[in-house]
């Protein structure tokens, strides 16, 4: 992606946020590539530097993220105009330029959103306000540790599914089944209670609905700390199912759990309490899993100072092979 002639965007640049080096852009009237979204903003991120290669977990993220029905925000290779450093380049997940068009419907109100305290005041009727996990964590746990997130669990977050659903009448579980999913599947360790949040918009009349945030800022993924010369050791299946059985989440099943869950015994966890949502599961995962697989592999043709190498492209996808054959058999049982 050629981001000649994007202005930087002030507000968000650089990125306050992370522990990579990013910034916001806003793409142009008339962009170059017919899948950038006219006058959006977008989101530049770089490697961190001990881990050159880790942008393109980012991207491949994205485009399995797609292609399995996971609410993921595109994200596509690009270069800095100034450095020629190369990062990927993500779609903000809200505005004006992709919400207002759409209709909207809160829907039936159940109760008055304003006796609950995790509901705003008010929000927008072309956009969405959005309000970061941390805050929602930080108000329900006490003493919670917005630096570390070691109280992140999913039994807290399913409170608010449960409040939410007070308001309008929807099930979020399927939501957070699917990106449990995919995150197992990549194996991302970075879900912390800055990477999910809630989206609140008024309809014409008023009304307020929340949805959770797709599945954003996916690069702590995909072997992406795994320097090149040590690639080769994804060959060796018992060396491939070591490294699986160590992936955890960032966050807990409860808040009271000693460790954060494992990857595959989260899966196991959601299954275990909500039966119902196996079948969200089986559909994020039995996909066809060649068609995902040729469209990361288009990846490895790219002309890049840091390109995706063949090694590496093998290796992320052997694990992941092996990620969604263990899923499999989970949602067997």
């Amino acid at each position: 992606m050629n981001l000649e002639g994007w202005a930087k965007d002030a507000m968000f640049s650089p990125y306050p946020e992370g522990s990579r080096d990013k910034y916001a852009v806003i793409a142009p009237e008339a962009p170059d590539n017919s899948a950038i979204i006219p006058c959006h903003r977008y989101l530049m991120k770089f490697s961190n530097p001990r881990y050159p290669a880790q942008f393109w977990s980012e991207i491949i993220a994205a485009e399995i993220g797609c292609e399995i029905g996971v609410p993921v925000p595109p994200c596509f290779y690009s270069l800095d105009p100034a450095t020629g450093t190369p990062g990927s380049l993500s779609e903000w997940f809200f505005g004006d330029a992709i919400e207002a068009a759409t209709a909207f419907t809160a829907g039936p109100i159940i109760a008055d959103p304003h006796d609950i305290p995790d509901v705003p005041e008010s929000a927008p009727t072309t956009h969405s306000l959005y309000v970061a996990g941390s805050a929602y964590m930080a108000r329900h746990i006490k003493d919670y540790d917005l630096k570390t997130g070691k109280q992140h669990n999913l039994r807290s977050i399913s409170v608010l599914m449960k409040r939410f659903g007070q308001i309008w009448p929807h099930d979020h579980w399927p939501h957070w089944a699917k990106v449990l999913t995919f995150d197992a599947i990549i194996g991302n360790t970075d879900r912390h209670q800055d990477n999910w949040g809630i989206l609140w918009r008024s309809d014409e009349a008023g009304k307020l609905a929340p949805r959770f945030s797709p599945a954003f800022d996916n690069g702590t993924s995909l072997l992406h700390e795994i320097m090149e010369e040590r690639l080769d050791r994804f060959a060796d299946s018992e060396a491939v199912e070591r490294y699986i059985k160590r992936g955890r989440h960032h966050m807990k099943w409860n808040v009271d759990d000693v460790k954060s869950a494992g990857h595959i015994e989260m899966i196991e966890s959601i299954i275990k309490d909500r039966p119902a949502l196996i079948e969200t599961i089986a559909a994020t995962i039995n996909v066809d899993w060649g068609q995902v697989f040729e469209r990361v592999a288009v990846l490895r043709d790219v002309a890049s100072p840091v390109p995706l190498t063949q090694a590496r492209l093998e290796a992320i996808l052997s694990v992941v092979a092996r990620r969604v054959e263990i899923l499999k058999s989970v949602i067997s049982i």
